[in-house]
């Protein structure tokens, strides 16, 4: 069973609830925050992005890779027995959340939801276009949010309409997706640079950076900071990243090299595997 497909399973018979079955880096918690943050606008603008998130956009979107419209590609919350959980947008309007894994959605749920009880809802782009559909006749529902950070809650509102159809979620899926997969492979470099120069501080802050606000899916990422956790001695970082290269299925030995060969996405979690046709992190038992 992939962790995904376990991931939903869970979801799907248990109430999310904050430090269920997730795994998180104490150092990353909301009230454990430095005050002063290393500064990432020399990533953050790259030139190099616009050029990745081009390669990875066509790659996600051309066969074997191209998800189905009929597969799961979506994770939402809900409230049972059949409430979305929403976010209240400055004007007023709800605004339902979505996002391209469930780890996403579970860490959203455990560091936003408080005490309410929520549950997953995966879907494909068939079922959320039918979704986004019965919302706004039911309700003032005219955008949704896709992958919003619950650490510092920047998201694109998404705009729905009477036209939006299977075929634009993948398109928005796709955008956003390769914008990811573009900032955590600079992320990624950077972090692996510094500790190639012997700066580990600045490779584990960079690291922390990259998984805090671009992705916790990436197995690469994670085992990264495990080698640079056990370079340092912090048993409490080398531990989380242990339990979430297990929950990933990619656990391997963190004194075994970071990277490995593999196509143009695949080596954006080489760690721990590739994007499968759906683009999600997938690692096979």
């Amino acid at each position: 069973m992939t962790w995904w497909s376990r991931l939903v399973e869970f979801g799907s018979r248990k109430a999310l609830q904050p430090g269920s079955c997730l795994p998180y880096y104490t150092e990353l918690e909301r009230n454990r925050l430095g005050k002063i943050r290393r500064d990432f606008s020399d990533l953050e603008n790259s030139p190099k992005i616009n050029r990745l998130r081009t390669e990875y956009e066509s790659e996600l979107l051309s066969l074997p890779r191209r998800p189905a419209e009929d597969e799961p590609l979506l994770t939402s919350l809900i409230v049972p027995p059949s409430g979305f959980f929403t976010v209240t947008l400055p004007d007023s309007t709800p605004c339902p959340l979505t996002f391209s894994t469930p780890l996403r959605a579970g860490e959203y749920a455990r560091i936003r939801a408080g005490s309410v009880q929520l549950q997953y809802l995966p879907s494909s782009p068939k079922k959320f276009v039918q979704l986004l559909g019965n919302l706004k006749s039911y309700g003032n529902i005219q955008s949704f949010a896709l992958d919003v950070c619950p650490h510092c809650m920047t998201f694109p509102r998404l705009n729905t309409n009477s036209m939006l159809a299977p075929a634009d979620v993948l398109q928005i899926w796709a955008i956003h997706k390769s914008g990811e997969l573009a900032r955590e492979s600079l992320y990624f470099a950077s972090a692996k640079e510094a500790a190639g120069r012997g700066n580990l501080q600045e490779a584990k802050e960079t690291t922390l950076e990259a998984i805090q606000h671009v992705t916790t899916d990436s197995a690469r990422l994670h085992l990264l900071l495990g080698k640079i956790a056990l370079s340092l001695r912090e048993k409490n970082v080398f531990g989380e990243a242990e339990a979430f290269l297990e929950f990933l299925h990619a656990k391997q030995s963190l004194r075994e090299p970071a990277e490995r060969p593999g196509n143009r996405a695949g080596r954006e979690v080489a760690a721990g595997g590739g994007i499968n046709r759906a683009g999600r992190q997938r690692i096979r038992d």
